[in-house]
């Protein structure tokens, strides 16, 4: 059986440490740059978009100076606000060749044929989605079969 590891770093860093520290943990395992669960204050909503707003900036930043690196990006949820801006962000970034996309809190094949859509364009390899309910696992089976055209882990 074939594994990876995968690193979860926030964007909550600026972009200079930021690229010192993906360099060192990208000799070891895949780099998931996270402007989801790790941005953000789950009881300030106004700090939460304060920090996502930062994070966001902090990935422009990143690939403005450093446009060669590889890694792999998580997103908010599809339907939030926060995805939208996400989405503004990546067409900002479009030339940017991405690992993957992350896609969290999937519940059916419906769920990923949109996010699909929405990131139609991305310049990715691959999706890897997140399955964080009982409602996602029990259609797991059926986004799988249902989804084989997309790039997905």
């Amino acid at each position: 059986m074939k594994s990876h590891a995968y690193q979860y770093i926030s964007l909550i860093i600026d972009s200079k440490p930021l690229y010192r520290l993906i360099t060192k943990i990208g000799r070891a395992s895949n780099i998931i740059l996270d402007l989801e669960d790790s941005v953000g204050d789950p009881d300030n909503c106004e700090l939460t978009k304060s920090l996502k707003r930062t994070a966001r900036t902090n990935l422009l930043n990143l690939f403005k100076e450093n446009p060669d690196i590889k890694v792999g990006l998580r997103i908010n949820a599809i339907g939030s606000s926060e995805f939208k801006q996400d989405l503004v962000l990546l067409n900002k970034l479009k030339w940017v060749k991405w690992d993957f996309v992350v896609i969290p809190k999937l519940e059916s094949s419906e769920m990923l044929t949109k996010y699909a859509m929405a990131l139609r364009g991305t310049n990715c390899k691959g999706i890897i989605i997140c399955i964080e309910s009982e409602k996602g696992i029990k259609n797991l089976d059926s986004i799988l079969k249902n989804n084989t055209d997309h790039k997905i882990s």
